[in-house]
């Protein structure tokens, strides 16, 4: 349920018909017929296997709502209904006239690696420099056309500061999510192959990734990935904004980030901060998450506020199944599950080859929504793991020619073991893989969300 308040006067123009007489605040909705209490209104939506209008019938019989806004099919008859022309595009346009009418100053992170992190270090920052109660942000993976909407629906009204993530599967999806949060101030975190299937190459994906653009509020001020300008100067062309690079920011602000023995801390000034951090993708993510901040007319109104910030960036709270490391089993073990894609491997291996104390070894799994390139990139992710000195690795995926094309990458009669993804070969590859770990030997697991790699560290713990 999201309790929003919004008055039916500031949303009649999304209506095909008016509200029933009397009700002059939406008070609260919920997407989830299973979680109706008859106090909220009930908006069905549309998605791929499931319409939710299914659902209205038995919600009217037995009135578990406080009313329906429906676009197909007949008007309740138990129930205060409102008609719409499409209940998911109503979603994005209630989403936008809340995220107005609350007004939070947006933050809108894009990229095809290091979103997630990128948005807890930037709400952990806020919540450090404002207050827990401050901030909202982007739960879990709610990141898509029904995520975005859901997360703004769902800020309490004393929110001053909204931290949303946005993905994207299909063209055109960036541009949706954007137009309809307006963002203050936008973070591109990466370019690369991840999501690849629905487009023809590099320079499309950037193009989507940059049309977050397209909504932002004032000055459009976006802060990018460095290499971006190198890699896509063309689509850095055609969309007008302010573009802030992180490391002129940082000497602009007297910043500096060192790193000894694993460990990164910040200079500012003559002061020194320990980051909770510890790699260089997660680096460049905070550093993109600080420069949003340093933007801030707020924060350059105010820098007095920085030292507090800093003093808790110890704290910052990574988020799970990315690149983290596990605090048990026969070796140093890397957990970075939650995704994959060409370019996330290739930094999760120069990470873990960084820490190498004996002989590394990886437990990987296929990279999904590469479309027409993945049989390619599978063979390149093998060639990438011999040369970056993996002992042995394990490579599951149920797709044949993924196991094979892997195999062929890694051009060496041993050393590598290719399985299905099945509960039980994992099982038995896990086994066959734990007598020869010792304690200074570096495990990395890693696949892309389906392929579920996380289930290895049961085995690993026996």
């Amino acid at each position: 349920m999201n309790t929003i308040n919004m008055p039916m006067a500031e949303i009649k123009n999304l209506f095909l018909t008016p509200p029933p007489s009397g009700i002059h605040t939406l008070e609260s909705i919920s997407f989830d017929s299973r979680e109706l209490s008859g106090k909220e209104w009930f908006l069905p939506l549309k998605g791929e296997k499931i319409d939710a209008h299914d659902f209205i019938p038995e919600i009217d019989r037995e009135k578990k709502a406080a009313g329906i806004i429906f676009s197909r099919g007949n008007a309740p008859a138990n129930l205060p209904s409102i008609h719409v022309k499409d209940t998911n595009q109503f979603l994005l346009e209630l989403a936008l006239a809340y995220r107005l009418r609350i007004n939070p100053y947006v933050i809108g992170i894009t990229g095809s690696n290091g979103k997630t992190t990128t948005k807890d270090i930037m709400a952990h920052l806020l919540r450090s420099g404002f207050g827990e109660g401050y901030v909202h942000s982007t739960q879990k993976n709610y990141n898509n056309h029904f995520g975005v909407p859901y997360t703004i629906l769902s800020m309490p009204e004393t929110t001053r500061f909204l931290v949303l993530e946005m993905g994207m599967n299909h063209p055109g999806e960036i541009s949706l999510l954007s137009r309809h949060s307006a963002p203050d101030v936008a973070i591109i975190t990466s370019i690369s192959e991840g999501h690849a299937e629905f487009f023809q190459n590099g320079d499309e994906i950037a193009r989507e990734k940059i049309s977050i653009l397209s909504g932002c509020r004032g000055e459009k001020k976006i802060i990018h990935h460095e290499d971006i300008h190198r890699r896509f100067p063309e689509e850095i062309k055609r969309a007008s904004g302010q573009w802030v690079n992180p490391g002129k920011c940082m000497l602009d602000h007297d910043l500096s980030i060192r790193e000894r023995s694993g460990e990164y801390a910040m200079m500012y000034g003559r002061e020194e901060y320990a980051l909770g951090i510890h790699s260089a993708t997660q680096k460049e993510n905070f550093i993109l998450a600080l420069c949003a901040l340093l933007s801030m007319e707020m924060i350059q109104k105010n820098p007095n506020i920085l030292p507090e910030i800093f003093s808790r960036m110890k704290e910052i709270p990574l988020p799970q199944h990315r690149l983290q490391k596990v605090t048990s089993g026969p070796c140093e073990i890397w957990d970075d599950t939650y995704n994959a894609n060409p370019d996330s491997f290739r930094r999760a291996m120069d990470f873990v080859s960084g820490r190498k104390k004996n002989r590394l070894y990886g437990i990987f799994g296929q990279m999904s929504e590469l479309g027409d390139i993945a049989k390619e990139r599978h063979f390149e992710l093998g060639q990438t793991a011999r040369k970056y000195g993996f002992q042995k690795v394990i490579f599951s995926s149920n797709n044949p020619e993924y196991r094979n094309a892997f195999r062929e990458g890694w051009e060496n009669p041993s050393g590598c073991d290719t399985i299905s993804n099945e509960d039980e070969d994992i099982r038995k590859g896990v086994t066959s893989l734990l007598p020869e770990l010792t304690p200074d030997d570096v495990l990395l697991l890693k696949g892309s969300r389906s392929t579920r790699i996380e289930r290895v560290l049961d085995y690993l713990k026996k």
